[in-house]
């Protein structure tokens, strides 16, 4: 299980990326727009205990990303989990998909992550 752990980290201003329906990807410290003035940012994988890649498993797992959202006139950090809507300000994030998968014997670097985040 890959494990991020914390300390201070500073993000580069990286340009927002607009969101493609469902299949647009963006790394940690990586802006992506959700639509109407909402943005996503990940800031870090908290918990990754997804079920290896060709391994059979009782649970699937998770991933738990550290993610700051930013809405007209606000701004809060809160931690997703993939596949669990997060409803606040009136609006549903998800994190829907967590790329690359998890292979035995191999760790996720942090910079190899990307995420994919839709907003209702």
């Amino acid at each position: 299980m890959a494990v991020a752990t914390g300390g201070c980290v500073t993000y580069p201003a990286d340009p927002v990326q607009d969101s493609a329906p469902a299949r647009s990807f963006v790394g940690l410290g990586q802006p992506v727009s959700l639509g109407g003035g909402y943005v996503a940012t990940p800031r870090k994988v908290y918990e990754d205990s997804r079920c290896h890649v060709g391994v059979q498993c009782v649970w699937a797992g998770r991933v738990v990303v550290t993610t700051q959202i930013d809405g007209p006139g606000w701004s809060e950090t809160l931690n997703l989990v993939s596949g669990k809507p997060l409803r606040t300000h009136g609006h549903e994030f998800l994190l829907i998909e967590v790329l690359p998968a998890q292979h035995p014997q191999e760790d996720i670097s942090e910079s190899d992550y990307r995420f994919n985040f839709v907003m209702d």
